[in-house]
């Protein structure tokens, strides 16, 4: 797409075999910073953070005023916020951005994936040149503070493996009614056209505030409602000789949110999140 790549990889042949499409092979982690200059991008996706620690720590005096150092490899938000404290001490001239990459290799060249991002400063901190190669990985969203894109990939991947989960188990249901998989994604698809819409709607409701009055107000779905639903799926499932690990898991929640007591039955079922919400610092 028009860019100067320089790539270099703990396994030589693998970088070797870029070689052939344009790319400079650069002898080191450090050589790799240092080609690509003030306003830069120098993007890391390594395997594990322990990979990353070293590459870092190699970095050590490197020549990279300006350049911006961008580590998408898989770990937690702390050992984002671990590898920008150590990114600082080896390569203070640099932008550190932290985040993660979520989609298959292939997506990579196509373009096609999700680029989780967080700096000091936002998007706003990093050169335009290197924020149109990050947008050429696929859609880049920046969150405020260094470990959140990485908390914000944990969310997104939850999200898609749970419902890739639910599909499989209600899958195993339906054929027993003789229905069959294609036929059921096609109504799951139909269905979950509309969750962007109501994710959009949820969160406004959810980042208005945190008082019961909030809640109350033209709920949507109560909390007695998806009781009732989740329950009286119980004595089918247990028919089947299905478990109910997830039944028994949301009942809990809703039950937790407040589903079983008359005062609160008819809150809106966001109201869950006051179960779920970790203490604020």
């Amino acid at each position: 797409r028009g860019h100067a790549v320089h790539v270099w990889n703990r396994s030589p042949a693998a970088a070797e075999a870029l070689r052939s499409h344009g790319c400079v092979v650069a002898a080191s982690p450090r050589a790799a910073l240092e080609s690509v200059g003030a306003g830069g991008l120098c993007l890391a996706l390594l395997s594990t953070t322990d990979a990353m620690d070293a590459v870092v720590d190699s970095l050590k005096g490197a020549a990279c005023d300006g350049a911006i150092l961008a580590n998408l490899t898989s770990g937690s938000p702390d050992d984002g916020r671990r590898v920008a404290r150590k990114a600082a001490d080896a390569c203070p001239g640099a932008l550190y951005v932290d985040g993660a990459y979520c989609g298959p290799p292939s997506s990579v060249e196509a373009g096609s994936g999700q680029v989780f991002a967080s700096c000091e400063g936002g998007a706003a901190a990093v050169a335009p040149g290197a924020l149109e190669a990050l947008d050429a990985l696929g859609d880049v969203a920046f969150c405020a503070g260094v470990g959140a894109a990485r908390a914000l990939d944990y969310a997104v991947v939850d999200l898609a493996f749970v419902t890739l989960m639910s599909y499989a188990a209600n899958a195993a249901m339906l054929e027993r009614e003789g229905v069959d998989a294609k036929t059921f994604a096609k109504a799951a698809a139909l269905r979950l056209a509309a969750a962007p819409a109501s994710m959009e709607k949820a969160a406004t409701r959810m980042d208005a505030g945190r008082d019961a009055a909030t809640y109350a107000e033209t709920p949507t779905a109560t909390l007695g409602t998806w009781r009732n639903f989740w329950a009286s799926r119980r004595p089918y499932l247990e028919s089947l000789g299905a478990p109910t690990v997830l039944l028994d898991f949301v009942v809990g929640l809703l039950d937790a949110a407040g589903a079983s007591d008359a005062a609160t039955a008819g809150a809106d079922v966001t109201r869950i999140q006051e179960v779920l919400r970790y203490p604020r610092t």
